[in-house]
């Protein structure tokens, strides 16, 4: 009998923390990692700022009833002076214990390793900057996931979106002049300006896009930002210093399809940064789906750059300063 009292206390006493996880709403039991968000939450310090080394031990908590139990941990890790984070996590766990992985590259180290592991490789040539194999570094991972059933076909959502962004194309190819052309136009406005493109769902990660194509492409000063995160306190950073702000170009990439609050929060939010006198437009996604619109947003951004590019006299294919840094950083080892 004291047996039996003394394992059913401990095993009350193992479940006491993963049943408080319970009680206190710590486990999200509909969770689902293929939808957490992967943008930075801005809890470690920023390298361009913070030139000490810096050691970050973080967790999560695991998707559904996991989460009761278990979290993910993972360390970054920041050398002095160095220019980023290096993350060391558990992944990769299939091919460790010898279940079916795929490798995707163009080639390299990644390549040589999956070789060796006698794994199934898929490589695709592409002889150009890497900023422009978005179709492959995209696409190809979707056709993966399709062919496993991990999610339907997507084959007619994007045979639509091609379509929207065939359409779309008619408008800004080179030959079609500025009054026709709404990339040149937009392009032309970001000139002598400080961009800043702000997104919400599906359309986030096309908003940073379109910043790293005006640096890249357009050798400009761009950020971005998400809504509603931006509704939290950048929104409030209008009035100082009030003899910058027509200098700054405030762009909203809007979906039809996104959550209708955020919509809403993407016009009102523009509206306030109006009155404080900065200048703001914004951008339509276009076509029947999601896939549709994050691809014709991404395609009118990278129109958009390619013209700033054009506007400034400066060819859009070169990127010197990341060349420097890439050597600077290899002479200084570590």
């Amino acid at each position: 009998m004291r047996w039996l009292l003394f394992s059913a206390g401990a095993l009350g006493l193992m479940l006491a923390g993963p049943l408080f996880n319970v009680a206190t709403g710590a486990v999200e039991f509909g969770g689902d990692w293929r939808n957490a968000p992967r943008t930075p939450a801005g809890t470690a310090p920023d390298p361009a700022t913070s030139p000490e080394a810096v050691v970050q031990v973080y967790a999560a908590r695991a998707f559904g009833w996991r989460a009761a139990f278990a979290v993910h941990s993972w360390i970054a890790v920041k050398p002095q002076g160095a220019a980023r984070y290096t993350v060391h996590e558990v992944i990769g766990w299939r091919a460790y214990r010898g279940l079916p992985a795929l490798a995707i590259t163009s080639g390299g180290q990644l390549a040589a390793e999956a070789q060796a592991a006698s794994l199934p490789l898929w490589r695709f040539t592409f002889r150009a900057q890497p900023r422009a194999a978005v179709g492959f570094l995209f696409l190809l991972p979707m056709a993966c996931v399709t062919r496993l059933g991990l999610m339907p076909d997507p084959s007619a959502e994007l045979a639509a979106a091609l379509t929207a962004m065939r359409d779309q194309q008619a408008h800004l190819r080179a030959e079609i002049p500025v009054v026709h052309n709404p990339a040149k136009r937009m392009g032309g406005q970001w000139m002598g300006r400080w961009v800043a493109v702000y997104g919400s769902d599906h359309l986030a990660p096309v908003a940073r896009r379109w910043k790293t194509q005006i640096a890249e492409i357009g050798k400009a000063w761009a950020q971005y930002e998400e809504l509603p995160e931006l509704d939290h306190n950048s929104v409030a950073g209008t009035l100082q210093p009030e003899e910058l702000t027509g200098h700054y170009m405030l762009m909203f990439l809007r979906s039809s399809l996104a959550h209708p609050r955020n919509d809403l929060r993407a016009r009102i939010t523009r509206e306030l940064f109006m009155v404080q006198g900065f200048n703001t437009d914004e951008y339509q996604a276009s076509g029947p789906n999601v896939l549709a619109h994050m691809l014709t947003a991404l395609h009118f951004g990278d129109y958009s750059a390619f013209y700033l590019a054009m506007a400034y006299g400066i060819d859009p294919t070169p990127v010197a300063t990341i060349v420097e840094l890439k050597s600077r950083l290899a002479g200084a080892g570590g």
